[in-house]
């Protein structure tokens, strides 16, 4: 038997059951009539704007350190450097910034090489 938990802000009817789907995985499939203006799930959380969410977002430039890859950034913060490059893992500024918050493999070269100052961009 499957057994489900929510967060404590989320709901569910008992109209519903989430279950395995042969279409999509997991699927939310009903077990008795579910009325038209009936609300068959919430989910829980709070609401954040965007100063917050670009807090807890992680930068593209902590995940990757394919050397060729490159991406404009429009974040428009005042720390925006408006280019995310593969190589960003080598500035030492933003080691210093990101402390372990990189991605397990960058972490692992960050930590095999002794960064002296920044690369050039």
């Amino acid at each position: 038997m499957m057994r489900w938990t929510y967060e404590a802000e989320c709901w569910l009817t008992s109209s519903a059951r989430p279950r395995l789907s042969s279409i999509h995985g997991t699927g939310l499939f009903a077990i008795k009539r579910i009325r038209q203006d009936e609300v068959v799930m919430r989910l829980g959380g709070r609401v954040i704007g965007d100063e917050t969410l670009a807090r807890l977002t992680p930068p593209y430039s902590s995940l990757t350190g394919v050397e060729a890859w490159s991406m404009a950034c429009r974040c428009d913060t005042p720390l925006c450097r408006r280019v995310v490059t593969g190589h960003d893992w080598r500035l030492s500024r933003l080691q210093a910034a990101y402390g372990t918050h990189w991605s397990p493999p960058l972490l692992e070269r960050i930590e095999a090489t002794s960064v002296v100052g920044d690369q050039p961009e």
